[in-house]
């Protein structure tokens, strides 16, 4: 045993003074896990879910599924849970690390802080590339995970003590079982001490399939290894497995799947975009909030009736482009960030265009702001950009769940929520291609695209001019000829040279009478007048 990576473990109050000199055992959590947690909380950089942790406690389901993209904080939360739940993580205790956390506002959840026996089992970093490999990295990652719990040797007879160095020494014949196993083990150790069943925490379960055309018989382990450990098995108080996707087979049938659940789907965001886990208010839903709103809502009725396919809207900085575009996603999206939109037009103007408003609620959105975008070199305007397209596939990843999306579909989706994108300038058009997909089996009509500041991708542009033919690609493969996946696609820039990259079908509008009452500079002492009409440059 390795004494010297023991750890403390806090009494439970039902023992009387006698035992707990007794109790008070060594708890080795001499882990790989990861120190995410540990470390954001160290640097100040931590995005606080641990709210999370009282969703898990009140959620009874045996078996939680977690399957998010790439970056969206699944080791960090898993990581978060271990912490919380085990007294100690790496022989370095955990209870000061949730004291000005959310979670410590709850003190009946905090009871449970270290209290839990946790095996926690992170294949994030598991890599193989034939079936020879797999076998030895499983073994490998298997006889890490019980040098962890090397304490509980002591409540082992002479049998389960020559199974387990077995396992430790890489000797199993029964890898299949080894997680259940480890499971008696930890449950036999904590009832000695009066403690509550083990907690399984699994990370990046999908990794397991870690190279192309696994044989069957690797797939079956990985289904057994599963089944035997997470299914009806009694000695485990519950167990929480995450990944990127989910593969079909592989889990055992009796897991809930939470991803989608509005409880938990708040603590999970790109970490590119970690704000998101508090969303911020929409430009439109902000500025109906204020004293002097002012209502531009017939906009909605022009855009409706415009048979122009692709337009475009060039005006100045504070004319309330992205409030205007901020509402026309309001309006034909039944929801936004959660909330249903309907209520949002009832005081307002187009509420009086029985006609337009039947379009309320009834449109599928996709909505890319780039408002925010900047870079200052070639290397990181392509990773920018990389990390707003897979922010805005999150958005989407709804569509998975239509069967009118083939493999091949769902593969490539995958992809660019996992920031793996081979072609940045047709990703938006491949977008589209899906949402349509799935809006033609549930009887919607073919989604609109909203643009806000396209002209922030020039930031770089001018400079390069592979970068600038990566812009004109990127639109003119989401607009021209895409009538088969778009209804039409509206932007909103300032600057007039944007439209040197959109496609000649563009119809580009700006200081036309009908729409100048709608954009309105934010400084009422301006005057945006008519003669603010640029022309279209060539490209």
């Amino acid at each position: 045993m390795a004494q010297s990576n023991r750890s403390l473990l806090t009494e439970t109050a039902e023992t009387n003074q006698s035992s707990q000199a007794k109790i008070t055992q060594t708890l080795a959590l001499r882990s790989e896990a990861s120190s995410d947690f540990r470390d954001a909380i160290k640097k100040g950089t931590i995005v606080d879910t641990s709210l999370l942790i009282t969703e898990v406690i009140d959620d009874l389901s045996f078996l939680k599924v977690f399957i998010y993209p790439f970056q969206c904080g699944k080791s960090f939360n898993l990581s978060m849970l271990q912490h919380f739940f085990a007294p100690t993580v790496n022989g370095i205790e955990t209870k000061a690390l949730f004291q000005n956390l959310d979670i410590s506002q709850y003190p009946n959840d905090m009871k449970k802080q270290g209290k839990q026996p946790v095996i926690y089992l992170d294949f994030s970093d598991f890599k193989a590339n034939n079936e020879d490999e797999w076998r030895k990295a499983f073994s490998r990652k298997i006889a890490a995970l019980y040098q962890q719990h090397t304490y509980v040797m002591e409540a082992l007879d002479e049998h389960r003590q020559e199974d387990f160095n077995g396992v430790l020494n890489s000797k199993d014949r029964r890898p299949n079982s080894s997680l259940k196993r480890l499971t008696a083990y930890v449950n036999e150790w904590a009832e000695k001490h009066n403690l509550p069943s083990p907690i399984i925490l699994i990370d990046s379960y999908d990794k397991l399939l870690s190279y192309e055309k696994a044989p069957q018989d690797v797939q079956n382990d990985i289904s057994s290894f599963f089944l035997y450990a997470l299914k009806d098995n009694s000695m485990i108080n519950s167990s929480i497995v995450t990944g990127n996707i989910n593969v079909p087979g592989i889990l055992p049938n009796n897991y809930r799947e939470r991803s989608n659940a509005e409880e938990y789907s708040k603590y999970f965001a790109p970490r590119i975009q970690a704000e998101q886990i508090k969303i911020n208010p929409s430009p439109f839903i902000e500025a109906l909030s204020k004293a002097n709103f002012v209502d531009h809502s017939l906009l909605i009725r022009e855009i409706i009736y415009d048979s122009t396919h692709i337009k475009t809207f060039i005006y100045p900085d504070q004319c309330g482009k992205s409030v205007n575009l901020s509402m026309l996603q309001h309006f034909f999206c039944a929801t936004v960030n959660g909330k249903a939109t309907k209520e949002l037009f009832e005081k307002l103007e187009i509420n009086h265009c029985s006609e337009s408003m039947q379009h309320q609620g009834k449109q599928p959105i996709i909505y890319l702001d780039f408002s925010d975008f900047n870079a200052k070199d070639k290397s990181e305007w392509l990773d920018n950009l990389s990390k707003k397209i897979a922010a805005l596939y999150q958005q989407h990843r709804y569509v998975l769940e239509s069967i009118n999306l083939t493999s091949r579909n769902k593969e490539v989706f995958n992809r660019h929520l996992n920031l793996d994108i081979k072609h940045l300038d047709s990703s938006l058009q491949y977008l589209t291609e899906c949402v349509r997909k799935w809006a033609e089996r549930n009887n919607l009509p073919k989604p609109i695209v909203l643009i806000d500041g396209p002209e922030k991708l020039l930031s770089y542009a001018t400079a390069d001019k592979e970068i600038g033919l990566e812009i004109r690609n990127f639109f003119w493969y989401a607009f021209k000829d895409n009538g088969k996946n778009i209804k039409s696609a509206v932007s909103m820039t300032n600057n007039a040279n944007m439209t040197n990259y959109f496609p000649y079908s563009t119809n580009s509008f700006s200081g036309l009478k009908e729409h100048l009452k709608y954009f309105t500079p934010r400084n009422q002492n301006e005057e945006l007048s008519s003669s603010f009409t640029p022309t279209r440059p060539r490209f």
